[in-house]
């Protein structure tokens, strides 16, 4: 198909002929991708892949796609939202290189965006489905990212983080505290307990003083006072995997309950040493719980995967 009738027929917007040709002929395919250097064409082109890029990728359409893409990344919100679904679309058929990947968050980094713009969010599963590699010399803006004021770079970056060693799990806890504390953004906090689920039941070494430490108490406002009922029920959800996960783990441990409890007291944190203590069976000064609280302390959730364990 010569690029002339590509044009007429991107132009009349015969979507459904041009994935059919596309799909038969990677020429087509590839000019397509070519003409997003034309603004005229970009989110039309954009739509199109999307729905292509499932059925048909190779590592040439990846090298032809994937600096296009980097660029729209920067543009205006509609252009770049549409984009980055695109980007998430060919990372999941298409891993980066450790270079692709660098560059990525360096674009990332240094793109000026509101703290409402979605367009990182769309990034959150390609960043969550990163295959096992070597992605040393990668931490630093990964670290960058999940540091960052935006909920939409630190919440990728999180993600991120969960497949770059070197990466300590104390940084990734502390990091999704704040988007749980500081989002008012439902969707963020959504991901957000996604992502403390995933971390409870991910192979990465954890202390369970430092889940106590940094998610006991907003996990347990969640509970209480969440945006949306959908939020609350996940909420108390994860709350629930917390605390027979503390149960289980303390219940062997019973010197280090004691330990953990002593030094969250010094911190000032009150509930946490308290809840330590009530979970481990020793003595304790009461606390006016909450009744949701004391429920989920008392009920049987045997169906639950056995979080850190050891």
């Amino acid at each position: 198909m010569a690029y002339d009738e590509i044009l007429k027929t991107l132009e009349s917007w015969d979507a459904k002929s041009l994935i059919s040709l596309a799909q038969e002929d990677e020429e087509i395919l590839i000019t397509l991708i070519r003409m997003l250097d034309e603004e005229r064409f970009q989110l039309r082109v954009l739509a199109l892949l999307e729905e292509l890029l499932p059925l048909r990728t190779n590592r040439e359409i990846y090298k032809e796609l994937f600096p296009r893409l980097l660029l729209l990344l920067t543009r205006n919100r509609k252009t770049a939202v549409k984009a980055a679904r695109v980007m998430k679309v060919l990372l999941l058929q298409e891993p980066p290189t450790k270079g692709d990947l660098r560059t990525l968050l360096k674009v990332m980094l240094d793109t000026p965006v509101e703290q409402n713009d979605p367009r990182w969010l769309e990034l959150v599963d390609a960043a969550d489905k990163l295959p096992p590699m070597d992605y040393r010399n990668v931490e630093n803006l990964v670290l960058e990212l999940i540091r960052s004021d935006n909920p939409g770079l630190k919440l990728v970056g999180l993600k991120f983080a969960k497949s770059i060693p070197g990466i300590r799990a104390e940084e990734v806890i502390r990091e999704v505290l704040g988007l749980l504390l500081n989002s008012n953004n439902p969707v963020i906090v959504d991901k957000a307990l996604d992502l403390v689920f995933e971390i409870l039941t991910s192979p990465i070494p954890l202390r369970m003083e430092d889940v106590i430490r940094y998610l006991y108490s907003p996990l347990k406002a969640l509970t209480e006072s969440a945006p949306d009922a959908i939020i609350t029920s996940k909420a108390r959800e994860v709350f629930s995997a917390l605390v027979k996960s503390a149960q289980r783990y303390y219940a062997i441990r019973p010197t280090e309950a004691r330990e953990s409890a002593k030094r969250l007291r010094r911190e000032g944190l009150e509930y946490e040493a308290v809840f330590i203590e009530e979970i481990a069976g020793q003595p304790h000064s009461p606390v006016p719980y909450g009744k949701e609280t004391l429920k989920m302390l008392t009920e049987d959730r045997s169906d639950l995967p056995d979080f850190l364990k050891g």
